[in-house]
């Protein structure tokens, strides 16, 4: 039925938006170089040394070659 095959395409382009939207899931470590203490609501404070693991990259820019993850942080 066209009605239930529109429905479903509409469905499938959310769920790619939703996903893109999310950000890519990533797997990476760092260690703090310096402390940090955050300012905004959405920042993480730490201190020099802190383990942090990158879980998802919510944008990158290729011309600055920076960008925003949503971070696991504990101390080494």
């Amino acid at each position: 039925m066209y009605i239930q095959e529109n429905r479903e395409e509409e469905e499938e382009e959310e769920e790619e938006e939703e996903e893109e939207d999310e950000g890519e899931e990533v797997d990476l470590w760092a260690i703090a170089l310096y402390a940090y203490s955050a300012t905004e609501d959405d920042e993480l404070t730490f201190e020099k040394g802190a383990r942090i693991h990158l879980t998802v990259r919510s944008s990158w820019d290729d011309d600055t070659g920076q960008g925003w993850y949503q971070v696991r942080c504990g101390v080494v």
